[in-house]
């Protein structure tokens, strides 16, 4: 299922890596920069469905003395991903189930999963699997498709005529275009899980409104200036806005 050619539809190839890699790197060093502040004494870290290692690889770039762990369900990612950290001695890439993660308990002080839990049929056995690796006082940070951002609930009102048109895709809300998201939430939803797994919350919120056009009669173009242009410049001062209308919810919670 998420061969080289979801890679290549969806997100970005292993032949466009640099590119993708360089378009992501305002965002991936914004939580980057937040996880490194909140648990400053971090060692060893976890990455969970590491896909093409991009965000791993803006970490190890921050703070090379980091033993990392990453794992993917898709073989092509895990190959794409060892390629590019193979420069990290401390490193390892493997391919792994995010519902059933083999790693020791209480291992790690950080864990990442970014864009994951809205592709798995049961996403409370991964965060119990976070729970469980965690040592105490360690931090969880995830991203996941926010159901109520702006774009979710005016995209999601979208005429057929609208859909039917030559931009008809743009027209579609972004979580809606991977037909391998089984699971978008609200940000009251994964709160929720989060604290029944024990976990606390630290802080969390959405990022900007990045996914135009959103209103009918404006330029594209004007909307992508303004609502573009300020996500990039927002997520740059910060990893996560407190509001919940961004496009995606960003949570960093910490295991007692």
């Amino acid at each position: 299922m998420f061969d080289g050619s979801y890679f290549r539809n969806y997100a970005v190839g292993f032949e466009d890596w640099e590119r993708g890699y360089r378009a992501r790197l305002y965002y991936y060093r914004s939580l980057s920069t937040a996880l490194l502040r909140l648990k400053s004494d971090v060692a060893d870290v976890a990455e969970i469905g590491c896909g093409l290692g991009m965000f791993s690889y803006c970490l190890l770039s921050r703070a090379p003395g980091l033993a990392l762990r990453a794992s993917d369900i898709s073989q092509y990612a895990v190959d794409v991903a060892r390629k590019k950290l193979a420069k990290f001695n401390n490193a390892q890439v493997e391919t792994g189930d995010a519902e059933n993660v083999s790693l020791p308990t209480s291992s790690f002080d950080a864990v990442i999963s970014l864009d994951v839990v809205e592709h798995l049929l049961h996403p409370e056995s991964m965060i119990s699997e976070v729970s469980r690796i965690l040592r105490p006082g360690g931090v969880f940070l995830f991203t996941t498709p926010n159901g109520r951002s702006i774009g979710a609930r005016f995209k999601r009102r979208a005429s057929k005529a609208q859909l039917a048109s030559v931009a008809g895709s743009r027209w579609l809300w972004f979580a809606d275009r991977d037909a391998t998201h089984v699971n978008v939430r609200n940000p009251n939803d994964w709160r929720n899980l989060c604290l029944s797994m024990g976990l606390q919350l630290v802080r969390d919120g959405s990022d900007g409104c990045w996914d135009t056009p959103y209103v009918r009669g404006i330029p594209l173009i004007v909307q992508k200036i303004i609502c573009n242009g300020s996500h990039r410049i927002l997520m740059r001062i910060t990893p996560r806005l407190p509001w919940l209308l961004g496009e995606n919810y960003i949570g960093f919670w910490r295991k007692p």
